[in-house]
């Protein structure tokens, strides 16, 4: 894509020459930036309490800056960029101005770890920006011999910038081209690389759009600091939309109050941070600062938040909880608004732009009725994986029949709705038949006073574990009677302070097992008619 003309602000007087897209079925993103750093020039495109905010025409003008920098210290089209910068909008900026140098980004996930260098040599990365969380950053630069840039605030800008030319140059792109890979948090297993297209991601950006009711000049909340795809995620449909993303540092009820004062419309947030939100009374302010939608996202959301959801946008606006993974667009399927969406299990319908199907699984080894695995086919799905080996590029998780099978536990409801009950590596085989515990928690997190709960195989049936709400009393009995006619034994009932939780805020299933297989004395074991209300200070 090449851009003839004004860089900013300060030219927007000049003529302006968007270049006629060749061949393209689909608008390129970049030409959207293009356009919208013209005609958008003074309105706000990326904000970050940390480092300020940026308009559409600065941010034209950043990403000029950055291309020339690239192309200065002789990187050329079709090299990756390797991008680990998770706060602020840094790491955005270098994302895009990559892309308009015809370069491909890597968005390097948080919990890489000891595959670090597997993925730089994977990918062919030959620059590397890294932000202090991600760690063994420098071991891995010097592992593979690449130039590290390490970024703690935006003076590394200075350093990697250049003088650009007077005429914009960023590069044309087709629909097929990689646009850049995503890495995953890791949080289902090894971190994996996920490709996408220039075509998918105009698609990710319309079908998020339509999903989350988006209208133009929207100021989305991005409030996940540890995962850079959450920021471009959003960053896709404010592009498409003229809008403007804030990007929180740190993710409180007191960071959203301050980041919300400017108005805030569209706000996504997963169970916990939602149920924070509500406690503190600062959700309370949000409908009078402009939010009009409000997205539980991520994992399970109790029917009480998502009650208390709706009676916070009322009439003005709409909640939406979506179920999707980042491989097919984020949103698979969705509840917006409707009578179902505090029901449990429930996700939802097919988002506009999926198909969704679900598929008998392919390891089953007991009998799953009519509950199979969810898989999804559309234009917005990413086409395959970069692996963190020497193996290179594979379609692992898209067979061959163009479907990406999500892992996940899946089964149709009467009305057209899709029921959503865990992952099938968590699902256990307990006297000959299936259990989901993604099921049972639903059930058992339905009790009062029940904040958290996960289900696991103990070594010796099913263990329930409970995180209770603060000063709660949690009743073994009750919890049992929840699960009934649901498990063909009876399990063991414990309670626990504080769930353990991995770098996304989920809970992390392995260590929680730990705790529980060596006897930790974070858990307090409870027998009928024994009640606990640990969890007091929690």
């Amino acid at each position: 894509m090449v851009h003839r003309g004004g860089r900013g602000p300060a030219h927007r007087g000049a003529a302006q020459h968007f270049p006629t897209e060749r061949s393209r079925a689909v608008p390129d993103l970049l030409t959207r930036v293009a356009a919208n750093a013209h005609r958008l020039a003074d309105a706000p495109a990326i904000d970050s309490p940390s480092e300020g905010r940026l308009t559409w025409g600065d941010l034209g003008v950043r990403m000029d800056e950055l291309v020339a920098g690239f192309r200065a210290r002789g990187r050329v089209p079709g090299e990756a960029i390797g991008i680990g910068v998770y706060r602020g909008t840094i790491g955005i900026q270098l994302y895009l101005a990559a892309q308009a140098a015809g370069l491909r980004p890597v968005l390097l996930g948080i919990g890489l770890g000891e595959h670090l260098v597997g993925a730089i040599r994977t990918a062919g990365i030959t620059e590397l920006f890294c932000g202090p969380e991600l760690t063994g950053a420098p071991e891995a630069a010097a592992a593979t011999g690449i130039p590290l840039f390490t970024v703690d605030g935006p003076a590394v800008l200075a350093q990697v910038s250049g003088t650009p030319d007077a005429t914009r140059n960023w590069v044309e792109r087709t629909d097929d081209e990689v646009s850049a890979i995503q890495y995953s948090t890791g949080t289902t297993g090894v971190p994996k690389g996920m490709v996408r297209s220039v075509g998918a991601d105009f698609w990710d950006a319309v079908n998020r759009n339509l999903c989350m009711r988006t209208r133009h000049s929207e100021r989305w909340i991005c409030a996940s600091p540890t995962n850079i795809n959450v920021a471009i995620g959003a960053l896709r449909c404010m592009i498409l939309m003229g809008g403007c993303i804030v990007a929180l540092d740190e993710v409180s009820p007191e960071t959203i109050e301050l980041a919300s004062r400017d108005g805030v419309t569209i706000l996504p947030l997963q169970a916990p941070g939602w149920r924070s939100l509500l406690a503190s009374g600062v959700a309370d302010l949000l409908p009078e600062r402009g939010l009009r939608v409000a997205v539980s996202t991520g994992q399970r959301t109790p029917g009480p938040i998502m009650d208390a959801l709706g009676a916070l946008v009322g009439d003005r606006g709409e909640v939406v909880n979506s179920y999707g993974l980042t491989e097919t667009s984020t949103i698979a399927t969705l509840t917006s608004s409707m009578p179902a969406y505090g029901a449990d299990f429930v996700a939802g319908t097919p988002a506009p732009l999926a198909n969704v199907e679900v598929a008998p699984f392919s390891g089953a080894v007991a009998d799953a009725g009519s509950r199979g695995e969810i898989r999804v086919r559309g234009v917005a799905v990413s086409p395959g994986y970069v692996l963190p080996t020497e193996e290179g590029q594979s379609n692992v998780g898209t067979a061959a029949d163009g479907w990406f099978y999500t892992g996940d536990v899946g089964d149709w409801n009467p009305d057209g709705t899709l029921s959503v009950l865990g992952r099938w590596k968590d699902a256990l085989v307990v006297a000959g038949k299936y259990v989901f515990p993604y099921e049972l928690e639903t059930l058992v997190g339905n009790l009062p006073g029940v904040d958290e709960v996960v289900v696991l195989d103990d070594g010796h049936g099913l263990a329930v574990v409970v995180q209770p709400a603060a000063g709660a009393v949690i009743d073994a009995a009750a919890v049992r009677d929840a699960v009934a006619g649901r498990a063909p034994v009876v399990p063991s009932v414990s309670v626990i302070d504080i769930m353990p939780r991995n770098s996304s805020s989920k809970i992390n299933r392995g260590d929680l097992r730990e705790l529980l297989l060596a006897g930790s004395s974070r858990l307090s074991p409870l027998t009928d008619p024994e009640q606990s209300t640990v969890g007091a200070g929690a």
